[in-house]
């Protein structure tokens, strides 16, 4: 895999560990991102020339994936913030979100 590839891949597994593909906005996106994968490995393992493949659609698949990355991690800051703020525990903080005890 070529370091794009491994960009795609490492990009869309961060996505999936956060439920991208049960998203309606997102499920797209992820299908968008095995297609330029799968196409990526096929250019580099010989399958197919890789002139053939378009960098428009790649460059804003990535645009998108970079979006989605900010979006997780601002997230998480905000989450990590309320926890401090609430002074519960990690458990405690999920537990009160559940509930909806917690706002972040």
């Amino acid at each position: 895999m070529n370091r794009r590839g491994k960009q795609i891949s490492e990009r869309l597994s961060m996505a999936e560990s956060y439920g991208a593909r049960e998203n309606e906005d997102l499920a797209q996106w992820c299908t968008e991102g095995d297609e330029i994968r799968d196409t990526l490995a096929q250019a580099v393992h010989g399958d197919i020339d890789p002139a053939a493949g378009e960098e428009d659609p790649v460059r804003a698949w990535q645009a998108t994936g970079r979006e989605v990355e900010r979006t997780v991690n601002e997230r998480l800051t905000a989450f990590g913030a309320a926890v401090r703020k609430s002074g519960l525990s990690a458990d405690e903080a999920a537990d009160a979100v559940a509930r909806g005890d917690l706002k972040i």
